[in-house]
């Protein structure tokens, strides 16, 4: 009898332990759990201010591009940078973030294109291809998550190469068409007749329709093609051609192009 209260004493201890054990085991998967979700989602969050810092650089950037092609002027993006920056600490208090920026100074290269930067512009108009171009380097450092030297780049880039002419007998029309291209050199694809802002053949300013199209054949590219109606016959060649255009971000290049030849369409 005793013996049988012993065992039934030693199991009851062992069952015990085993629930003890369990429930400590549970206890240890729950917090372990909870733990890593709030630091992931805690993690989510910094990407998420990080991603949002790059995204406004860039748009801030887009916008200093247009105000200097728009005003001229040369210090324009600077300043915006300086406030950016400010703001930024305003904003996102107790992340501990220090955001810094290095413009472009002197010859760079963006994107095949040799241009001469200035407090991170640049222009080269009036010319057969023509460009308008921003470029800045960013260090970011978020003491909250112990980020520091977090590098980007984050250029803006504006393209307009006047290709050719063609002639449309049907309609007695004159098309100059041109090539737009941005950032990474993708076709610019969005613009309509009233962002072409001036269209002129020898300083006379012409009235403008635009045609866009995928050329396939001659420059496997999409093509602006902005006629006008030219009274006559296919001229051959045509002068000084003047062009300038303001994408859907307000930023602005003018081209200029000689003897532009004109063929049949």
């Amino acid at each position: 009898m005793l013996r049988l209260k012993e065992n039934k004493k030693g199991q009851f201890i062992i069952i015990a332990t085993l629930l003890i054990s369990i429930m400590i085991i549970s206890v240890a998967t729950i917090m372990y759990g909870a733990v890593t979700y709030f630091r992931h989602e805690r993690w989510e969050e910094y990407l998420g201010v990080i991603d949002a810092i790059e995204t406004n650089s860039h748009r801030l950037m887009e916008a200093s591009l247009a105000n200097y092609t728009l005003t001229g002027n040369p210090m324009i993006l600077k300043a915006n940078m300086d406030k950016w920056q400010r703001d930024l600490m305003k904003t996102y208090t107790g992340h501990g973030i220090v955001l810094r920026s290095s413009l472009a100074n002197g010859t760079q290269t963006i994107y095949g294109a040799t241009l001469q930067f200035s407090e991170g512009l640049a222009t080269e108009w009036n010319e057969q291809v023509s460009f308008s171009a921003a470029n800045a380097t960013f260090d970011l450092n978020m003491t909250a998550i112990g980020l520091s030297g977090y590098k980007f780049i984050t250029p803006v880039f504006l393209k307009m190469n006047i290709t050719d002419a063609l002639y449309h007998p049907a309609s007695d029309e004159v098309g100059v068409r041109l090539i737009i291209q941005q950032e990474n050199l993708v076709f610019v694809t969005d613009l309509q007749a009233a962002n072409f802002i001036v269209f002129e053949i020898d300083g006379v300013s012409k009235n403008v329709t635009s045609r866009h199209y995928f050329d396939s054949q001659t420059h496997n590219a999409f093509i602006y093609e902005l006629r006008y109606v030219h009274g006559g016959s296919n001229p051959g060649t045509l002068g000084n051609v003047t062009i300038g255009v303001v994408d859907t971000r307000g930023i602005k290049v003018t081209g200029q192009a000689l003897n532009v030849t004109v063929t049949d369409a």
